[in-house]
């Protein structure tokens, strides 16, 4: 067996981990958690929160109906916002959720 496929089958095997751990979704968020005031602004990231990717929807919690409404109606500014910062990102499509207390 050559280092190449020892490699590939490695990073199958952490892949096919993470899937199982459901830890994938934490995994795929990060990069626009961690830029998340950059994407919606200070005011807006303040309210809301990116908590997981699962496939290619961005699944995001926020505090209240009313902001939830709001980033329903901006949802292709977001979109295009991660795009532009992230263009390693898999996102199409946003889901929002609200808050549970």
């Amino acid at each position: 067996m050559n280092k190449k496929s020892s490699l590939t089958k490695a990073s199958h095997i952490i892949e096919e981990t993470l899937k199982n751990l459901k830890a994938d979704r934490s995994f795929k968020v990060y990069p626009i958690w961690k830029q998340w005031p950059q994407i919606v602004g200070e005011t807006i990231a303040a309210k809301c929160e990116a908590t997981y990717v699962q496939g290619k929807i961005l699944v995001v919690t926020v505090t209240n109906s009313v902001w939830m409404n709001e980033l329903g109606f901006q949802k292709r500014q977001i979109l295009e916002k991660i795009k532009e910062l992230i263009p390693e990102s898999t996102v199409e499509d946003i889901r929002f959720q609200l808050k549970r207390e």
